[in-house]
């Protein structure tokens, strides 16, 4: 089965190391080389201000190395992660459409919900996240296509946020590949960006 045809693997299955040392527009053009459509998403830890006021500022860095642990097996070979601040991650996938995005959305929301972080204390760190994503068209010989959609996830990110986390948020432009109508799972979103 080629790479963009792989389904992506169930919480827990290792994954190869994903391109952390790749920077994102090199990444980009190699990607855009065999795929018609991408995807990028933003994810971010929910809550790092108030794990460190209640268990100090090593909450937060145990809660990102584990969010970080656990995007990572998630993610196929082929997609990009790069920490995007503090409690955020940009993921850039290069083969990816609006049904792969929402399904490994629903992945990570559930891998963070399900799994704890464990501090050296033995304290267990209940985690959520919120994803805003955006699905785009490659375009040969245009290494930025994938710039707009970083302020489409964005917004999208900001919807999951005002929904309280612990969801994901697609924006969804009109006419853009992989647009669908299936209903979302239960606490997916969706943004329409006009």
């Amino acid at each position: 089965m080629a790479e963009h045809e792989k389904s992506y693997p169930s919480h827990g299955t290792p994954a190869a190391a994903s391109n952390e040392n790749a920077s994102m527009p090199d990444f980009a053009a190699a990607a855009a080389a065999g795929a018609a459509t991408g995807g990028l998403m933003i994810v971010e830890v929910d809550g790092l201000n108030r794990l460190t006021r209640a268990h100090g500022p090593a909450a937060a860095d145990v809660a990102t190395a584990h969010a970080e642990r656990l995007l990572r097996l998630c993610l196929r070979r082929s997609d990009g992660l790069v920490s995007w601040g503090a409690s955020e991650f940009l993921v850039l996938l290069s083969h990816a459409d609006a049904t792969s995005l929402s399904d490994l959305a629903e992945l990570i929301v559930m891998a963070m919900r399900n799994q704890p972080a464990q501090m050296d204390s033995g304290h267990r760190l209940h985690l959520t996240c919120s994803i805003g994503w955006a699905v785009f068209a490659w375009r040969n010989g245009d290494g930025h296509t994938w710039l707009g959609p970083i302020g489409e996830a964005g917004a999208a990110l900001q919807v999951a946020r005002d929904l309280g986390g612990d969801c994901a948020c697609a924006a969804l432009t009109p006419g853009s590949p992989g647009l669908f109508t299936p209903a979302p799972p239960p606490h997916t979103a969706r943004l329409l960006i006009a």
